[in-house]
């Protein structure tokens, strides 16, 4: 293992930054708009996809051990089966995780903050409270429970309860950066 490493890092150090090509489109150009060969750096770079990247869905490669919100070293099949999925559909470069959200509520004064009073998550919950008939207190701990956090869709108002192991593990650009990249523009 430790010479594979060392052949990969050799390898590694003869690319030349002239022959990495990387581009970037407009946050609200589709994926499917950038062309062929793009590096893009918020998709999933492993697994396969069924179609064209960033627009089908993608499949993680089920040996692989997800290294973020997966203390018990799961793999991916692993916890593919454990929420009854196979693969996370994309379109236009967004993930699609309503397969295994557990909730989904549209929040009022979307912002680039996630926590605190008034953020994105505050907001989030007490949408979902007002939905379900139960408290702030419950939802919150129920996601605490059940190891569950929001996605902010790139639609800059929904969010989706969704499993943190999964969340984490799925490169994506979501409605933060989109928010923030509106937000540079008009400076």
């Amino acid at each position: 293992m430790a010479d594979q490493l060392s052949n990969l890092w050799k390898q590694a150090e003869k690319i030349a930054p002239s022959d990495i090509k990387t581009s970037f489109a407009p946050i609200d150009q589709p994926i499917n708009s950038l062309g062929e060969n793009t590096f893009c750096n918020r998709l999933p770079r492993t697994g396969e996809w069924s179609g064209e990247t960033g627009n089908s869905d993608w499949y993680p490669d089920r040996v692989d051990i997800p290294t973020k919100a997966n203390e018990e070293g799961q793999t991916w099949g692993d916890i593919l089966d454990k929420h009854g999925i196979d693969g996370i559909p994309f379109k236009d470069g967004e993930p699609d995780f309503s397969e295994v959200s557990k909730g989904t509520v549209e929040i009022d004064d979307f912002s680039t903050r996630r926590f605190g009073a008034g953020g994105n998550f505050d907001q989030a919950d007490q949408k979902l409270a007002e939905q379900r008939g139960c408290t702030v207190e419950e939802v919150q701990q129920w996601r605490a429970d059940n190891d569950y956090t929001w996605h902010e869709k790139q639609d800059c108002k929904t969010m989706e309860k969704v499993p943190r192991e999964i969340h984490h593990n799925v490169p994506h650009t979501g409605g933060i950066s989109v928010l923030k990249s509106k937000q540079s523009e008009t400076k």
